[in-house]
């Protein structure tokens, strides 16, 4: 059941099942038997009966190769699905159009998405028009306009909007289900011909690119040579138009960038039947050699960690085993970056949402594996979409040149000893001199500077010491003709947690310094101020100086400008343990209570305001000062900040507007409160305060329920009441 994410995704938006169906259980995709998919053309008949606003859509794209649905046995069947997440969806149990004769023992069927799949089982006969009104009641979509890509198994299901099964519902003359598709999603394309052309094309691609992830190479070539065989018709459709173009430098079907590789691939993998995903345990049982190991980094199935994410290699067990393999990995690994040209298992995407995949090549392993063993990272990630694998061969060949002569310039060596040699090197990159002072450190990345990895080996009496070598590389952490911004300064952080964990009666000394110089020079108000509001937060126990850098930023830095420093973690958590220190000059109360301050409540946005105060309760301060007096003061706050009513649109569900933010609900069960639709009720600043400080019942007791924003203003005020009870009851 762990794979049904996308099920509960969707759910939570209103998009799962209808109500009353069931959950399917997850069963894997099986293996496709054949790279062969029979279509359903066309006869090119009935084209004058095509009626509404995806008349001319359908007619273009039928002629083109899209499968006719006319005159086939509307059947319940189960299918291959994939997402991008796991590249298997599971088998989905959904509706579509059984083809009239197997291939090879295999039904095909047209699914909703516009693609034939090979047919895991027939569940029996389906009745269209049930589905078309199990569609229509549908009431809410979390995403206003077609071109959505979410998981393949949402889109096979016929209770969905997508643009393409406004083609199904033209196809058989379904108007009314055609209207209420299109006043479901906002921001409808001027242009569908070329929005359903694109949305054809993409779900083919993006198929090709789940089967491959699960390891089904015969899926994934047939929905290329698909793609391959309509694309020259759907390009003369593709011409943007009627405000269409996403960006002047768009070109049609950019996002198929790995057609033709992955092509090769697929052909290379059935040749060499590598199928599925491969159990890496029994794979390193054997006891590999290093090249044996690299040969197998094209099984590589690790999934992204996010969104935006990235590929944590690290979870292989081949890559560990690569890693743990040390120097004598580094020349081969190195060769496998230069010339490698297949293609792993694991892809990395921008959004799930997005058009946007890459099979990520093997060389890009080789490099992550280089950078473990090297402690460097020589891949600097600029935007959260980008991998090696998209810059081509330019880029592959910049990176294999740079770490070659990385690699020799240090003396072909590993571990405590090269990081050294990189902390000497005055002429090394700064970039370099901070990987290599956290290499010292159990973590690489992300080190926990508690705990020291072989960088123990250099506490040897060498000559200049660690201590003074990082000393001098936090004065040099800006590069030669840069400025300071966000990466010097993470660049300097990173070495000050460095020598504070290394030596930490140097490192408070020069952390006091460096404080100086941010004070001094503001460089925390510019778009340095994130890496050094974190390392306020991290270092705050270990160097008391950086209180002093933390009053400034507390009293004079702009919410949005440091995504981690904020009211709910780090200034609370500051002033709770170190309000008292003689190093605050202000008062505690006055960072809540003084107009000048920016986390003034009465200049906190309202869902600010919420998380702060959350906060504040689960850390049981609501009854300290200055904690106590700040949330009576909100608490009589009747300013205005928003309003609640039900949807004239939809009765049924309540409306929230707090601080310029909507969000939706379903009408609570109690008459009391119902009032009629487009009605509004106001919501004041002491009522996001109360609501934040709803606290659950103690186990066993009876639960007071949560002041909601729809309760009438006499209701809201004697929650309210019950608050001031409690906050000005004994210490």
């Amino acid at each position: 059941m762990k794979n049904l994410w996308w099920l509960a995704w969707l759910g939570a938006f209103g998009m799962g099942a209808p109500a009353g169906e069931v959950a399917q259980e997850f069963i894997p995709s099986p293996l496709t038997t054949s790279a062969e998919i029979p279509g359903h053309p066309w006869d090119g008949k009935g084209a004058g009966d095509f009626n509404g606003p995806f008349a001319a859509a359908l007619k273009e794209l039928l002629a083109a190769g899209f499968p006719d649905p006319a005159g086939l046995p509307y059947q319940k069947i189960a299918i291959p699905t994939g997402s991008c997440w796991g590249g298997d969806a599971g088998v989905t149990e959904t509706e579509g159009w059984c083809l009239p004769a197997e291939k090879d023992g295999v039904i095909f069927a047209i699914a909703w998405n516009g693609l034939v799949y090979p047919v895991a089982r027939v569940l029996g006969p389906a009745v269209f028009e049930i589905s078309v009104q199990s569609l229509m009641v549908i009431s809410e979509r979390p995403f206003g306009s077609f071109g959505w890509q979410g998981s393949e198994a949402a889109e096979v299901m016929p209770a969905q909007v997508f643009g393409i099964h406004g083609l199904f519902l033209t196809r058989f003359n379904q108007t009314e289900a055609v209207d209420f598709l299109l006043k479901q999603r906002d921001g409808v394309p001027k242009n569908l011909t070329f929005a359903m052309a694109d949305e054809w094309a993409w779900n083919l691609y993006d198929r090709a690119i789940c089967a491959h992830m699960r390891g089904d190479p015969r899926l994934a070539l047939a929905s290329l040579r698909e793609l391959e065989k309509i694309r020259p018709a759907l390009l003369k459709l593709m011409v943007p138009g009627g405000g269409e173009k996403p960006h002047s430098e768009w070109k049609p079907m950019e996002w198929a960038t790995q057609a033709d590789d992955l092509k090769a691939e697929c052909e290379r993998r059935i040749k060499d039947g590598k199928l599925g995903v491969m159990n890496e345990a029994e794979f390193l049982a054997g006891q590999p050699d290093v090249p044996t190991l690299i040969g197998g980094l094209d099984r590589l199935a690790v999934r992204q960690d996010g969104q935006p994410g990235w590929i944590p290699f690290g979870q292989s067990l081949i890559f560990k085993a690569l890693v743990a393999a040390d120097a004598k990995a580094v020349e081969p690994l190195l060769d496998c970056l230069e010339n490698d040209r297949r293609l792993t298992q694991s892809v990395h995407f921008w959004r799930d949402f997005s058009q946007d995949r890459t099979v990520l090549g093997v060389h890009e392993a080789a490099l992550f594996s280089l950078q473990e063993i090297l402690a460097t990272n020589y891949f600097q990630v600029i935007s959260t979409g980008a991998n090696l694998t998209k810059g081509g061969d330019e880029a592959r060949a910049k990176m294999v040149e740079m770490i070659r002569a990385d690699w020799l310039a240090h003396g072909k060596v590993t571990g405590a000893e090269r990081a050294y040699r990189t902390l000497a090197d005055d002429q090394a990159d700064p970039d370099l001199w901070a990987d290599a002072a956290a290499s010292l450190f159990v973590g690489g990345e992300n080190p926990d500077f508690t705990k020291l990895q072989p960088g123990a080996a250099l506490r040897d009496g060498r000559v200049p010491t660690v201590t003074e070598l990082l000393e001098r590389r936090i004065a040099g952490a800006v590069k030669k003709g840069e400025e300071v911004d966000m990466f010097s300064e993470r660049r300097r952080c990173r070495l000050l947690s460095c020598l504070l964990a290394w030596e930490p009666d140097r490192g408070r000394k020069a952390v006091a310094k460096q404080v100086d110089v941010w004070l001094a020079d503001g460089s925390w108000k510019l778009s340095a101020g994130q890496p050094i509001a974190n390392f306020v937060k991290r270092s705050v126990d270990d160097s008391p100086d950086v209180l002093r850098l933390f009053e400034a930023m507390a009293w004079s830095a702009e919410r949005h400008d440091f995504n981690d420093f904020d009211p709910g973690e780090t200034v609370t958590n500051v002033l709770v343990k170190f309000g008292n220190s003689p190093l605050l000059k202000r008062s505690r109360e006055g960072l809540f209570t003084d107009p000048k301050s920016p986390w003034c409540l009465s200049n906190v946005s309202e869902s600010n305001l919420s998380r702060m105060f959350e906060m504040w309760r689960k850390q049981k301060l609501t009854l300290r000062e200055p904690f106590r007096a700040a949330l009576l003061k909100a608490l009589t706050n009747d300013a205005v900040a928003g309003t609640a009513m039900l949807d004239p649109k939809d009765p049924g569900r309540w409306v929230f507007i707090v601080s310029n933010s909507r969000s939706s609900y379903k009408n609570p069960a109690d008459p009391a409160f119902t009032l009629k639709p487009g009605v509004e009720i106001t919501v004041r600043k002491m009522d996001v305060v109360a609501k934040a400080l709803s606290e659950p019942a103690p186990r066993g007791k009876p639960k007071v329920p949560d002041m909601e924003y729809w309760w009438p203003k006499e209701k809201r005020n004697e929650r309210i009441a019950e608050l001031f009870g409690v906050l000005i009851g004994p210490v």
